[in-house]
């Protein structure tokens, strides 16, 4: 099963595996690789490449200062810090972003909540984040009432004192 392989036909193996390996800059004569060797070798950078996909972890989300905050998601931890102050209804969208839930909310009865404001940074889980968000609207004279169950399930907002 022997054989010599050059290092140009080394390179071509190596290629079809979409690694690209330059062995001219340091070679000034044929390399002597069996064909069992050439193919260990290709076995292995195969091997390579398989685990270190998987290895990957899963990309953080993010959202840039220009939306008003700064948001990593990774797994289940949850990262915040504002840049600006959010009206109501981006820190409701930027809470969709973290729980997925749906939020129902009248524009008039929002509108002179006046802003949200975070100084400094949030860290969390992100199970723990519902209950920030309720602080945080509490503050603003609101409240987050969960409605409904399953897929229709939504988290309404509404002024306290208000059934």
């Amino acid at each position: 099963m022997g054989g010599i392989v050059s290092a140009t036909a080394l390179r071509a193996r190596i290629a079809k595996a979409e690694i690209v390996v330059d062995l001219s800059s340091s070679i000034s004569a044929p390399i002597e690789v069996t064909m069992l060797h050439a193919n260990r070798l290709f076995f292995l950078l195969s091997l390579l490449m398989a685990f270190s996909s998987c290895a990957s972890p899963r990309p953080a989300e993010s959202s840039t200062a220009a939306e008003g905050y700064n948001l990593r998601i990774d797994g289940n931890n949850v990262s915040l810090a504002f840049t600006r102050d959010l009206t109501v209804p981006e820190f409701l969208q930027l809470a969709q972003q973290v729980t997925s839930a749906r939020y129902v909310y009248n524009r008039d009865q929002v509108a002179n909540a006046g802003p949200v404001t975070l100084v400094g940074n949030i860290h969390c889980q992100r199970s723990e984040f519902p209950s920030f968000v309720g602080t945080m609207l509490h503050k603003h004279g609101l409240r987050a009432d969960v409605r409904g169950s399953g897929d229709m399930q939504y988290v309404e907002i509404q002024p306290i004192g208000r059934g």
